[in-house]
């Protein structure tokens, strides 16, 4: 109605009726932007890029549907880039496509943008990131992958398993899952200063409260002299290698991290939910969230548990 103005709905305007509308359209815009302001209030608008992991959906994941959903309810804008190629093969697969994607998709922000990651992919924020401070304004992190290297020896992934991944040009990671060589040789010749990566902008990051060893060597080689922040929250009833149940139970902390723009420790509005209690799981400091549903209460996850069995930790992203 307002676009198309008084000469559609009331015949030719006189310079009265110009004045009306043009007082109309000026109040409304001050309350829209009223309204905005007080949805976020301190964010200055800043694009969002979810980078998906490797998994058979690639960047059609629920996951990341379920991000730019929430997100976008919130007035965020989101963009989900593939960054592992078309198809389910993953055939090209590697963290420099990965990155040349990224760039791609960022190369007409004048501003830097933030970032949501899992899996593999919140390596590859983690990465560019590292390389490329001023691309970055800040990251959250979902059940991410610190440590590629690392990785390799989670997954059992010997020299000689390297080798044979050489000589036949790919790997099955899981069901219909295959992976190039390249993703491989790359993580091999990662420098030390890159596993894990240690950008300078700040990171929130939300994972299973039975993953969180995995996060000690990114926890510890953080300096906090340099400034920045580093937040863990440890969530109980997370189960990203079951169908990533209990995930939509994270959204209100992703909703928090996209309000608080890298400033004070998590939580969520007063509200809707309480501050989370900081607590200790094997000497790192961590964020406890509990999202548990009243029939797991006699399954609670403990902090030793084993980690997920191959095949399925490959399908999370």
């Amino acid at each position: 109605f307002v676009l198309l103005g008084p000469a559609r709905f009331c015949g030719r305007p006189s310079g009265r009726r110009h004045r009306m509308w043009a007082s109309f359209v000026g109040v409304w815009c001050a309350v829209l932007t009223a309204v905005m302001a007080t949805r976020h209030p301190g964010v200055a608008p800043a694009r969002t890029l979810y980078v998906h992991g490797v998994s058979r959906q690639g960047a059609n994941h629920p996951r990341g549907g379920l991000v730019k959903q929430t997100l976008e309810q919130e007035g965020f804008d989101v963009e989900l880039p593939d960054v592992t190629g078309p198809g389910d093969s993953y055939l090209e697969c590697s963290i420099t496509r990965a990155i040349e994607v990224l760039e791609a998709a960022t190369a007409n922000d004048a501003e830097p943008v933030r970032i949501v990651a899992s899996s593999w992919g919140g390596f590859v924020a983690l990465l560019w990131a590292q390389r490329r401070p001023e691309k970055v304004r800040d990251l959250c992190l979902l059940g991410p992958a610190f440590d590629m290297k690392a990785a390799l020896d989670f997954f059992k992934i010997d020299r000689a398993a390297l080798d044979a991944w050489k000589a036949q040009g790919f790997r099955e990671m899981g069901p219909g899952i295959r992976v190039g060589w390249d993703w491989a040789r790359e993580i091999v010749e990662l420098s030390a200063s890159e596993c894990p990566p240690q950008p300078l902008c700040p990171v929130t990051a939300i994972m299973p409260a039975t993953d969180v060893g995995r996060a000690r060597g990114f926890m510890e080689g953080h300096h906090h002299e340099s400034g920045t922040s580093r937040w863990l929250i440890a969530v109980d009833g997370w189960r990203p290698y079951e169908e990533d149940r209990g995930v939509e139970k994270l959204m209100p902390q992703l909703v928090a991290w996209a309000r608080r723009d890298g400033v004070g420790a998590p939580t969520v509005p007063a509200s809707s939910f309480p501050a989370l209690p900081e607590d200790s799981i094997d000497g790192i400091a961590v964020y406890r969230l509990n999202v548990l549903d009243d029939d797991d209460s006699s399954c609670t996850p403990s902090a030793s548990s084993e980690p997920p069995p191959k095949k399925e930790a490959a399908a999370a992203s």
